[in-house]
């Protein structure tokens, strides 16, 4: 294979920035030939991405960890006041 844009982990390296909206998880192990291909083709994904969805994703990202205080707070609230009706 003399292409590495035909190689198996570059096409995955593009389709992992896609599918996990730019978070960067490479799953060979580093220094193998793989590792540096996946994070070819996972750079170029981000180079030919527009802005604006790069802002998308950490949007999301942002609405996730608002959703998850919001539920830690609700948790916490619902213990305070199962304590309070022990007496605790």
């Amino acid at each position: 294979m003399n292409n590495a844009h035909d190689h198996p982990a570059y096409q995955e390296g593009r389709k992992r920035y896609f599918s996990n909206k730019g978070k960067y998880e490479n799953p060979y192990p580093p220094g193998s030939l793989e590792h540096d291909i996946f994070e070819r083709g996972w750079s170029q994904a981000l180079k030919r991405t527009p802005e604006i969805t790069i802002r998308e994703a950490k949007k999301t990202q942002t609405q996730k960890m608002h959703e998850e205080a919001a539920k830690e707070l609700k948790r916490n609230k619902a213990k305070e006041a199962y304590l309070k009706s022990k007496g605790d």
